[in-house]
Parts: structure tokens; sequence; C-alpha cells
């Protein structure tokens, strides 16, 4: 058992205590604290891979999994509009989604936000939520012939402030190729 006067953070390997950047520090800090893992929803098939995946990463650190669906709001609407069609079909993914979860015994919360546009608001639940991790899943998109990610991804990508997993799905064969 540790003493209550023993340092919190570890060294790093290779490391002596004098040498030790607040980089380090941050990174055992980073490692001895609970996993959020921030999982945005669309109700796709592959969101339950994505839940399972965080799932599996926060149970070992009594983390917690945080689902994000976004209902974009075109710019022709105000942003608060009332649309109880698709609140209401957030709503049943987010539900099927949080059961996910429960399922495999982890901490959940759920969160349904309206938006202009998906990626700043991820970035924002990110912050608010103090996520260390945002697992992504993306489908296998192709446009004039080649791959592409979208506008959303490559947003989070540049704009996270913490980790960002991806979680593409598998290219589906077409048959007559």
């Amino acid at each position: 058992m540790q003493s209550p006067d023993a340092p919190r953070y570890t060294v790093a390997p290779g490391k002596s205590p004098a040498k030790i950047g607040s980089k380090d520090v941050c990174l055992r800090k980073q490692l001895m604290t609970s996993e959020i893992i921030l999982v945005p929803i669309k109700g796709t098939p592959y969101d339950h891979k994505a839940i399972t995946i965080a799932c599996d990463m926060v149970k070992p650190n009594s983390g917690r999994v945080v689902l994000l669906y976004v209902l974009e709001i075109a710019r022709e609407h105000p942003l608060d509009i009332e649309d109880r069609r698709a609140t209401s079909l957030g709503e049943d993914i987010l539900t099927v989604a949080e059961d996910i979860v429960k399922k495999r015994k982890c901490d959940v919360d759920a969160q349904l936000i309206q938006a202009r546009e998906v990626g700043p608001a991820i970035i924002q639940e990110a912050i608010e939520c103090d996520a260390t991790t945002i697992l992504v899943s993306l489908p296998y998109k192709e446009k004039y012939g080649s791959y592409t990610m979208g506008t959303t991804v490559p947003y989070v990508l540049k704009n996270a402030p913490c980790q960002v997993m991806l979680h593409r799905e598998p290219i589906i064969q077409r048959h007559n190729e």
C-alpha cells in the first residue's frame, strides 16, 4: 500500500525524477485517470462495434462512455427549432446504444444536441465532458472513384483536445468487379 506522502505520479522509464518534464508528468497523470471515451453515433450498424471498442477501453479503469448524437440543423432554420421526428429518432438511437453499454456493465452518459455542423459539436462535447479519447466510426465512402473521409473526421482530427481513434467500416466488395 502506498503511503499518503508518496508522490502521486510515477517516474517514466529511463528518467530520473530530476529530468521529468511537464510532458512526462501529464502523460503519467493521463494514464492514472479514468478514461472518458466520447463516441459520436449516427444510427448505423457500425455504431455497435465502436461502442463495444469504447466499453473494452473504459472497463479496466472504471471509466465512462459518452454517447453523442448530433442533430444537424440547416442554416435556413433557427438552431433551436423543434423537429419532433428527428429528435425522436435520435433518442431511439441513443436508447439502443445505451442498452449496449449497460449490457457490458459500463458507465454511460448520452447526449443529443442540435448543431449547424457535426465536427464542431463533437469537439465542444469533448471539451465539456473532459474526454480522454474520441472514438469515431466512419464508413468506407468513395467520391469520384477515390476514398474520402468527408468533412467531419478531418475537422475532429485537426481540432480535438484529446486523442482520436478511428474505426473505419470494411470495404464492401462489389460483385461486378
